[in-house]
């Protein structure tokens, strides 16, 4: 009886390794295509990052959005004007923008070498023109059945990121829909803004003295 249950332990042990190893084989595989907060591994990162509030009382990251719209919607100044008025008029909730931004963060920032904090704002605010061209593309029965196949098949397959947004854009070109729905001075306020706020929320990363690079926490770095 003791040398089943010594059996199963070991057993049991096994499996754990075996789950973590592959665990730690898909998130790598994930980091190095540009999609690691998509992952199993990173998918958790990504949803604590989003809902954390810190010791000293600061807003987690999606309650920070949440704020900075309704604080800078209609009385902001600026480049906040700017971006808060254009997520607002974007539709998409507090914890979807803090989701798809996080994540593109997360998936840039954890590349090989450095990156450009204006390339990263860049990138974050195109995520969220994506995000929005994407939902209002899906308004119509036909459409949203059409995406819905679409993303289905993706999940099935590890498609390399740039050809998933390729073969969408393909289906927006033949319904001549536009598939930018800002301009990249709108994009870049508007990820410039997620970018500073996430900074603020999470003090996962910060810029280089010169403000012209991101560095990253040394949580991060050990993600």
């Amino acid at each position: 009886m003791l040398d089943m249950r010594v059996k199963q332990q070991e057993l049991e042990h096994r499996v754990r390794i075996e789950a973590q190893s592959r665990a730690y084989k898909d998130a790598n595989e994930a980091k190095q295509r540009g999609e690691w907060g998509s992952s199993r591994t990173g998918s958790k990162f990504v949803q604590s990052v989003m809902d954390q509030e810190d010791t000293d009382g600061n807003l987690s990251y999606t309650s920070s959005i949440r704020d900075f719209i309704v604080n800078n919607a209609n009385r902001g100044a600026g480049a906040s004007l700017i971006a808060a008025k254009l997520l607002q008029q974007s539709c998409l909730s507090a914890e979807v923008i803090a989701l798809v931004s996080t994540r593109t963060i997360l998936n840039m920032a954890l590349r090989s070498g450095p990156i450009k904090r204006s390339s990263l704002c860049m990138y974050v605010g195109a995520a969220i023109d994506t995000e929005v061209s994407i939902r209002r593309f899906s308004e119509t029965k036909q459409r949203k059945a059409l995406l819905k196949k679409l993303f289905k098949d993706f999940d099935r397959r590890t498609y390399p990121k740039h050809w998933r947004i390729r073969t969408i854009k393909n289906y927006f070109d033949a319904e001549q829909v536009s598939w930018s729905q800002w301009e990249p001075k709108q994009q870049l306020s508007v990820g410039f803004a997620l970018l500073a706020m996430f900074r603020n929320s999470t003090g996962l990363l910060d810029f280089s003295s010169d403000g012209t690079h991101i560095e990253l926490s040394p949580k991060l770095e050990e993600v």
